[in-house]
């Protein structure tokens, strides 16, 4: 099927003027015109992708219309960047992982998870093939591979360092980028072992490089992030952040029953994610939907259930208590300070079987 009819197949209608509905101010207001209440998503990524850009389907696929919500997606390059346009008024929620937000927490201001996106911490430590790494502790002298120094697997890398009686003077640690410098970076042998995320390592898979995982104990027992907003306007109108996380919540929900159709409709959504002309589009979407379900999957582990939308408080509070290990923060916050567990069940109303796409009003 060619991504130019997957949407027509689907029965969703997108125009440039529904596209346009979704752009409007910040603060949860209403639109005059068709009575919807219109919110500012901000999600953390570098770029569109395919696991990101299935959350704006949402407006694709016409959930947000059933709802009666308008959304406005736009992107950060960090969890910093998009809890901080949160924080000054220039987004109404941000998907992000948990780290700025319990910075922000010991600094006093009340941001507050409503709805989860990734199933747990996406970050984890990998060996590369050959290498003879089996464990943490294994990592003494060898090279380690990350984005860039400061960021989340790097500091990983250092906490799991530390639980084995090591440092990061015990390991080289390599800036390598992501995409084909880090393909490159693995290939030449510039690297014995990585800390990166869940993702990069689907993608070296696609290449033919069989990274292994190396063990972290209970990382994936930690929460990993999702859809947050200001504890304020979650109390002042809470209705309207249940839709908006309900109509996200069918759109992650019906991606994750149908792949492939997805990835064709986040190429038509976004063009930028749609494989170039001299690649081979069927292996590009074998490769998309290996990603897709990479971060769906751990979200999502039974397709069938919409119950993965509640956020477990405990998840939240072995984090809370990581980020206190990792010297990221100085006291831990309570979790009812960045989370919010009332609107979880409703966002969760729906059955992922019956879902279908509509083509809206």
């Amino acid at each position: 099927m060619k991504s130019s009819t997957v949407l027509r197949r689907l029965g969703v209608l997108v125009t440039t003027a529904a596209l346009a509905a979704g752009v409007s101010a910040c603060g949860g207001s209403a639109d005059s015109a068709a009575g919807d209440t219109s919110l500012d998503v901000v999600v953390t990524t570098a770029a569109w992708s395919v696991e990101t850009g299935s959350i704006t389907l949402a407006d694709q696929l016409g959930f947000l219309r059933e709802e009666g919500i308008q959304a406005n997606f736009t992107t950060a390059k960090s969890g910093t960047e998009a809890v901080q346009q949160v924080i000054g008024g220039n987004a109404d929620v941000a998907v992000a992982t948990p780290e700025p937000v319990m910075i922000a927490a010991q600094q006093g201001t009340d941001m507050q998870y409503f709805m989860p996106f990734y199933g747990h911490v996406i970050y984890g430590l990998a060996a590369v093939p050959d290498s003879g790494i089996g464990s943490v502790a294994d990592l003494r002298g060898k090279r380690v591979g990350v984005t860039n120094a400061n960021s989340t697997g790097a500091t990983l890398l250092r906490t799991a360092l530390k639980a084995e009686g090591m440092s990061e003077n015990d390991v080289t640690i390599v800036p390598i980028g992501v995409g084909a410098q880090q393909i490159t970076a693995v290939r030449n042998g510039d690297v014995d072992a990585l800390a990166m995320y869940d993702t990069l390592y689907t993608s070296l898979r696609t290449q033919g490089i069989d990274v292994t995982d190396i063990p972290v104990p209970g990382l994936d027992q930690l929460f990993g992030g999702g859809f947050l907003a200001p504890k304020d306007a979650l109390a002042e109108n809470p209705e309207a952040y249940e839709k908006l996380g309900r109509a996200v919540a069918k759109s992650l929900a019906w991606a994750r029953l149908h792949p492939e159709d997805a990835v064709r409709a986040v190429w038509e959504a976004k063009p930028e994610t749609r494989p170039g002309p001299d690649q081979d589009e069927q292996k590009a979407v074998q490769d998309q939907i290996a990603m897709l379900e990479t971060r769906l999957g751990a979200l999502i582990p039974d397709p069938q259930v919409s119950s993965w939308t509640e956020i477990d408080p405990a998840s939240v509070d072995r984090f809370a208590d990581w980020a206190l290990q990792a010297e990221l923060i100085t006291g831990k916050p309570p979790v009812e300070d960045v989370l919010d567990t009332n609107l979880g069940t409703g966002i969760g109303g729906f059955t992922p079987a019956d879902l279908q796409p509509s083509a809206g009003s």
